[in-house]
């Protein structure tokens, strides 16, 4: 019988979260090339990106967010928040300000809260340019991982 301690556990572990950072951060450079470009750009480059994308883990964790694919939806709105055409503070907050609601609800699951913002997102997109291209995002993300 093959036994695998704990800490070759924690090796296997580690190694599949940065494959997994590795492949969200490709993704993210080319769904998000001027937001993850003004990031990179400060004296560590890419490894600004890579921390913003573990703060990203952290705080989605924070809401009781575990899975994989609900990380990547939550990083990616982190980063269209960032975006420079939504400087207009009106804009942000009809596209994102409301989800902090649902992030905060301390009963509700955490792929629950984030299928709630995924919902409400597609009931914007008609009447909602800036929704409909999040949504578009989203479902990439969502095929991708």
């Amino acid at each position: 019988m093959l036994t695998i301690r704990k800490e070759q556990m924690e090796i296997l572990a580690a190694a599949s979260g940065r494959h997994f950072e590795n492949r969200l951060l490709a993704e993210l450079e080319i769904l998000f090339p001027e937001e993850t470009a003004r990031i990179s750009e400060h004296a560590d480059g890419r490894e600004n990106l890579r921390r913003f994308i573990r703060q990203g883990f952290d705080r989605a964790a924070s809401y009781g967010i575990e899975n994989e694919d609900d990380y990547t939806v939550f990083v990616a709105l982190m980063l269209f928040n960032r975006r420079p055409d939504l400087n207009d503070g009106r804009q942000r907050a009809e596209l994102l300000t409301w989800s902090r609601v649902l992030l905060e609800r301390p009963t509700t699951p955490g792929h629950v809260k984030m299928a709630l913002i995924e919902y409400r997102l597609q009931q914007m997109a008609p009447g909602n340019p800036k929704a409909a291209q999040l949504c578009a995002i989203i479902n990439t993300l969502r095929k991708r991982f």
